[in-house]
């Protein structure tokens, strides 16, 4: 015991590299990011629904409606900030806080070897596959971080209280639809651990609804597929036409066998170090296999996945595998601890840096330095770091009457004035003719003040626009019109 005692003296290294890795990933997330998805509907919807209804704003964007119970927290910067480059990076910061921050603290408490604990929560927090998404003011992090949370309740606590339950199981579909790839391997576990206790099951799931059920009723209400954007395969609702297209292929894209690997290796293998999960699942067989129940959600999640949208390979979708694979090596190392000798846990440190991208990260942040204190104004900084931006310099607008724009590519609407509206006809049910415009058509362009045009299309409503709209301003390919 003496022997692997003397083994974590490594323990003040471990304590410094968290410290300094988490420091390093909350300076990035004040890096201001230009991806299109939170600047056009997770943040813009709340900015949004300061301005109009929430009955207008689903009705006009109902991408709006993708977002879940985490999105609607993003009103408290917009609330609290006029200037929306302050306000985009506190929503930046809180995504961080609640995804890689929540997941890393909540496995140091769960882990009581100090060493262990430290060592997993670094695996959290250099998950370098699509890393800038735990960034990002969005929502898949904290689906990730309440994953964990869940899993780890129900599947190593001794007593599951089935209110708890139900209430950590609904919150996951509510942050984002794919929570449900967890809530039904979890279920199952529940249920198993239940022992026919039907009663502690029927209050289980009747949390999980009462949970759920705001994002269902909304969804249906102005969907009429409670499920949205899941399933619309199957049920379409009111969609209209330009929509199904987009989220058909984006969001419920067929799987394909020639991808299957990458999809796999998406999901298992984010990190250098999960290669050595088949080592670990073999470990705990032969001493406590209840741990590779966090590898039965997994898979489950897993084929759940490429049955419902297994044409797309995004890393992102699987951030909750990932917290939980790390959860999962940790609590294997836990359960063979006194096994461990002496060189073991500097190597799993040393598979655990290898493939963290900490310079990338660090790059981010002498960027984000120079870019804010040579900048004279907020202003300029959100062009220079968002060149999308730089339409909305050249728009009329009072914030007092309603300005609507066209426009065929996503534009970082975020960072517009007030009383600007972007219409896109994958997203707005009234821009649905723009793609297939006729002669007939064109007297519904007459709702639009502007046109922000990137596609070639030919049709009548292009031709006039590019004939004879005025043109103001041009952005990587995109050009902005005045039309009437």
């Amino acid at each position: 015991m003496e022997k692997n005692r003397s083994a974590w003296n490594i323990n003040p290294l471990l304590v410094s590299i968290f410290c300094v890795v988490f420091l390093i990933k909350f300076l990035n997330s004040f890096y201001l990011y230009g991806h299109s998805d939170p600047l056009n509907y997770h943040l813009a919807m709340t900015k949004l629904l300061m301005e109009i209804s929430s009955a207008d704003a689903y009705k006009n964007n109902i991408q709006f409606l993708v977002s879940g119970f985490f999105d609607y927290l993003y009103i408290i910067p917009n609330l609290i900030f006029k200037n929306r480059f302050f306000s985009q990076l506190m929503g930046q910061n809180m995504h961080f806080l609640f995804s890689l921050g929540l997941g890393s603290l909540f496995l140091l408490k769960k882990i009581p070897n100090r060493a262990i604990a430290f060592l997993g929560a670094i695996m959290i927090l250099t998950m370098a596959r699509s890393a800038n998404f735990y960034l990002y003011a969005k929502n898949d992090g904290v689906l990730a971080s309440m994953g964990l949370i869940c899993a780890v309740y129900i599947i190593d606590s001794k007593k599951i209280h089935p209110i708890i339950a139900g209430l950590l199981l609904g919150i996951l579909p509510a942050i984002k639809m794919t929570g449900l790839f967890l809530v039904l391997p979890l279920l199952v576990i529940f249920f198993y651990k239940s022992k026919r206790r039907y009663y502690d099951s029927a209050i289980c799931l009747s949390t999980l609804f009462l949970v759920w059920s705001p994002i269902l009723v909304r969804n249906y209400y102005f969907m009429k597929n409670p499920l949205f954007p899941g399933l619309i395969k199957l049920f379409p609702g009111n969609m209209h036409s330009a929509a199904k297209g987009f989220y058909g292929a984006s969001i419920n894209s067929t799987f394909k066998l020639q991808i299957l690997w990458e999809q796999f290796h998406a999901c298992f293998f984010p990190k250098v170090i999960f290669f050595l999960t088949p080592v670990f699942m073999y470990l705990n067989f032969k001493k406590d296999r209840k741990i590779n129940l966090y590898l039965f959600v997994i898979t489950v999640f897993f084929l759940l996945y490429i049955t419902i949208n297994g044409g797309i390979i995004a890393p992102r979708f699987y951030f909750p595998c990932h917290f939980i694979l790390a959860f999962f090596a940790a609590k294997t190392l836990l359960s063979h601890f006194n096994k461990l000798k002496r060189w073991h846990l500097p190597i799993l440190l040393l598979l655990t840096l290898s493939d963290s991208k900490i310079d990338k990260s660090i790059s981010y942040i002498k960027k984000e330095y120079s870019n804010y204190t040579t900048a004279d104004n907020t202003r300029k900084i959100v062009n220079k770091m968002i060149p999308h931006t730089t339409f909305w310099n050249k728009i009329e607008s009072s914030g007092e009457t309603k300005t609507y724009i066209i426009s065929d590519l996503l534009t970082q609407f975020y960072h517009a004035p007030k009383g600007i509206f972007v219409e896109h006809p994958m997203h707005s049910p009234k821009a649905n003719f723009f793609y297939s415009c006729t002669e007939k058509d064109l007297r519904k362009l007459d709702r639009y003040s502007y046109a922000l045009l990137y596609h070639q299309h030919e049709n009548p409503c292009y031709d006039k626009i590019r004939k004879h709209g005025l043109k103001l301003h041009s952005q990587r390919e995109i050009t902005l019109y005045r039309i009437r």
